[in-house]
Protein backbone atom coordinates (compact mmCIF):
# COMPACT_ATOMS: atom_id res chain seq x y z
CA UNK A 1 0.00 0.00 0.00
CA UNK A 2 1.26 3.22 -1.35
CA UNK A 3 0.66 5.15 2.17
CA UNK A 4 2.41 2.77 4.28
CA UNK A 5 5.20 2.71 2.16
CA UNK A 6 5.27 7.08 1.98
CA UNK A 7 5.01 6.74 6.21
CA UNK A 8 8.07 4.96 5.99
CA UNK A 9 9.78 6.82 3.81
CA UNK A 10 9.08 10.28 6.51
CA UNK A 11 9.54 8.01 9.57
CA UNK A 12 13.35 7.19 7.46
CA UNK A 13 14.01 10.86 7.28
CA UNK A 14 12.69 11.91 10.46
CA UNK A 15 14.34 8.90 12.79
CA UNK A 16 18.05 9.06 10.61
CA UNK A 17 18.42 12.46 9.17
CA UNK A 18 21.79 12.20 8.55
CA UNK A 19 21.10 9.59 6.75
CA UNK A 20 18.54 10.79 4.61
CA UNK A 21 20.83 13.53 3.84
CA UNK A 22 23.09 10.66 2.12
CA UNK A 23 20.44 9.75 -0.53
CA UNK A 24 19.89 13.64 -1.31
CA UNK A 25 23.42 14.28 -1.82
CA UNK A 26 23.55 11.71 -4.16
CA UNK A 27 20.86 12.90 -6.04
CA UNK A 28 23.44 15.84 -7.56
CA UNK A 29 25.06 13.53 -9.77
CA UNK A 30 21.46 13.77 -11.33
CA UNK A 31 21.71 17.50 -12.77
CA UNK A 32 22.64 19.05 -15.99
CA UNK A 33 22.31 23.01 -14.87
CA UNK A 34 19.03 23.34 -13.36
CA UNK A 35 17.47 20.46 -14.79
CA UNK A 36 17.04 16.81 -12.41
CA UNK A 37 16.84 13.45 -14.49
CA UNK A 38 14.43 11.80 -11.62
CA UNK A 39 15.07 8.02 -10.74
CA UNK A 40 11.71 7.57 -13.60
CA UNK A 41 13.65 8.77 -16.12
CA UNK A 42 12.04 11.95 -15.97
CA UNK A 43 13.28 15.40 -16.58
CA UNK A 44 12.54 18.46 -14.20
CA UNK A 45 13.23 21.98 -14.35
CA UNK A 46 14.03 23.09 -11.11
CA UNK A 47 14.13 26.80 -9.99
CA UNK A 48 17.36 26.76 -7.59
CA UNK A 49 19.28 23.27 -8.79
CA UNK A 50 21.60 21.57 -7.60
CA UNK A 51 22.43 23.84 -4.90
CA UNK A 52 18.65 23.14 -3.34
CA UNK A 53 19.48 20.03 -2.63
CA UNK A 54 23.14 20.55 -1.16
CA UNK A 55 21.20 23.31 1.01
CA UNK A 56 18.97 20.58 1.99
CA UNK A 57 22.14 17.78 2.70
CA UNK A 58 23.19 20.15 4.88
CA UNK A 59 20.46 21.20 6.99
CA UNK A 60 20.19 17.12 7.14
CA UNK A 61 23.15 16.51 8.83
CA UNK A 62 22.85 19.05 11.25
CA UNK A 63 19.14 17.96 12.53
CA UNK A 64 18.19 16.14 15.48
CA UNK A 65 16.28 12.95 14.76
CA UNK A 66 12.57 12.68 15.53
CA UNK A 67 10.31 10.22 16.75
CA UNK A 68 8.25 8.26 14.19
CA UNK A 69 4.59 9.81 13.08
CA UNK A 70 2.02 7.11 13.09
CA UNK A 71 -0.82 6.78 10.95
CA UNK A 72 -4.33 8.35 12.18
CA UNK A 73 -7.09 7.26 9.46
CA UNK A 74 -8.90 10.89 10.62
CA UNK A 75 -5.88 12.69 9.71
CA UNK A 76 -5.87 10.48 6.68
CA UNK A 77 -9.74 11.14 5.73
CA UNK A 78 -8.81 15.00 6.58
CA UNK A 79 -5.52 14.48 3.87
CA UNK A 80 -7.91 12.88 1.48
CA UNK A 81 -10.01 15.46 1.58
CA UNK A 82 -7.57 18.40 1.00
CA UNK A 83 -6.41 16.59 -1.81
CA UNK A 84 -9.81 16.62 -3.34
CA UNK A 85 -10.44 20.48 -2.75
CA UNK A 86 -6.72 20.81 -4.54
CA UNK A 87 -7.70 18.88 -7.55
CA UNK A 88 -10.75 21.08 -7.69
CA UNK A 89 -8.89 24.57 -7.04
CA UNK A 90 -7.16 26.77 -9.05
CA UNK A 91 -3.01 26.45 -7.44
CA UNK A 92 -2.76 29.73 -6.88
CA UNK A 93 -5.78 30.31 -4.90
CA UNK A 94 -4.74 27.41 -2.36
CA UNK A 95 -5.63 29.65 0.98
CA UNK A 96 -8.97 29.30 0.14
CA UNK A 97 -9.27 26.25 1.38
CA UNK A 98 -10.83 25.92 4.46
CA UNK A 99 -8.86 23.62 6.42
CA UNK A 100 -10.94 24.53 9.94
CA UNK A 101 -14.12 23.16 7.99
CA UNK A 102 -12.52 20.03 7.14
CA UNK A 103 -10.80 19.03 10.16
CA UNK A 104 -14.43 19.91 11.97
CA UNK A 105 -15.64 16.80 10.37
CA UNK A 106 -13.49 14.25 11.43
CA UNK A 107 -12.16 14.95 14.61
CA UNK A 108 -10.12 17.95 17.05
CA UNK A 109 -6.32 18.02 17.18
CA UNK A 110 -4.31 19.56 20.21
CA UNK A 111 -0.73 21.22 19.94
CA UNK A 112 1.14 21.56 16.95
CA UNK A 113 -1.04 21.21 13.56
CA UNK A 114 0.53 21.60 9.84
CA UNK A 115 -0.21 20.82 6.36
CA UNK A 116 2.20 19.50 3.75
CA UNK A 117 1.47 19.74 0.13
CA UNK A 118 4.09 18.37 -2.49
CA UNK A 119 3.58 18.17 -6.09
CA UNK A 120 5.21 16.13 -8.86
CA UNK A 121 6.26 13.46 -6.75
CA UNK A 122 5.51 10.09 -7.62
CA UNK A 123 7.38 7.37 -5.47
CA UNK A 124 7.67 7.64 -1.74
CA UNK A 125 11.61 8.90 -1.64
CA UNK A 126 10.63 11.50 -5.03
CA UNK A 127 8.21 12.77 -2.47
CA UNK A 128 9.95 13.00 0.16
CA UNK A 129 12.93 14.56 -1.26
CA UNK A 130 10.63 17.28 -2.69
CA UNK A 131 9.45 18.07 0.60
CA UNK A 132 13.09 18.38 2.43
CA UNK A 133 14.84 20.15 -0.60
CA UNK A 134 11.70 22.89 -0.78
CA UNK A 135 13.20 24.08 -4.42
CA UNK A 136 11.99 27.65 -4.89
CA UNK A 137 10.43 27.89 -1.61
CA UNK A 138 12.89 30.00 0.23
CA UNK A 139 11.42 29.88 3.75
CA UNK A 140 11.89 26.34 3.47
CA UNK A 141 8.26 25.73 5.66
CA UNK A 142 7.39 22.16 3.98
CA UNK A 143 11.01 20.84 5.51
CA UNK A 144 10.30 22.32 8.99
CA UNK A 145 6.94 20.40 8.86
CA UNK A 146 8.04 17.46 8.21
CA UNK A 147 10.70 17.25 10.93
CA UNK A 148 8.64 19.15 13.52
CA UNK A 149 9.34 17.39 16.81
CA UNK A 150 5.82 18.21 18.00
CA UNK A 151 4.31 15.90 15.42
CA UNK A 152 3.51 12.36 16.64
CA UNK A 153 0.45 11.48 14.41
CA UNK A 154 -0.26 11.81 10.43
CA UNK A 155 -2.29 11.21 7.67
CA UNK A 156 -1.28 10.81 3.65
CA UNK A 157 -3.09 10.83 0.65
CA UNK A 158 -1.84 11.17 -2.99
CA UNK A 159 -4.10 11.37 -6.36
CA UNK A 160 -3.70 12.75 -9.92
CA UNK A 161 -2.97 16.58 -10.66
CA UNK A 162 -4.13 18.19 -13.68
CA UNK A 163 -1.06 20.32 -13.30
CA UNK A 164 1.76 18.67 -11.72
CA UNK A 165 0.46 15.33 -12.53
CA UNK A 166 0.68 14.44 -9.15
CA UNK A 167 -0.08 15.69 -5.46
CA UNK A 168 0.64 14.49 -2.09
CA UNK A 169 -0.98 16.18 1.13
CA UNK A 170 0.53 15.14 4.39
CA UNK A 171 -1.59 16.48 7.97
CA UNK A 172 0.10 16.04 10.85
CA UNK A 173 -0.50 16.78 14.80
CA UNK A 174 0.29 16.10 18.04
CA UNK A 175 -2.56 14.62 19.19
CA UNK A 176 -5.76 13.74 17.23
CA UNK A 177 -9.60 12.86 18.36
CA UNK A 178 -11.44 11.05 15.86
CA UNK A 179 -15.05 11.41 16.39
CA UNK A 180 -16.00 8.94 13.41
CA UNK A 181 -13.91 6.35 14.86
CA UNK A 182 -13.10 5.45 18.08
CA UNK A 183 -10.29 2.66 16.67
CA UNK A 184 -8.31 5.96 15.07
CA UNK A 185 -4.96 4.06 14.70
CA UNK A 186 -3.86 2.74 11.20
CA UNK A 187 -2.96 -0.57 11.22
CA UNK A 188 -0.25 -0.94 8.04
Amino acid sequence: MFNRKLLEEINSLRTNPKGYASKILKMKSNFEGDILKTEDGIKVKTQEGAAAYEEAANFLQSAEPAEKLTSSKGLTRIAEELLENIQRTDPDNLDSIDMNKIVAKYGDYSGAFGRIMEFGGASPQQIVTNIVVCDGDKSRSQRANIMNKDFKVVGVALGDHSTFRKCTTIIACNAFKNTRDHDDYENY
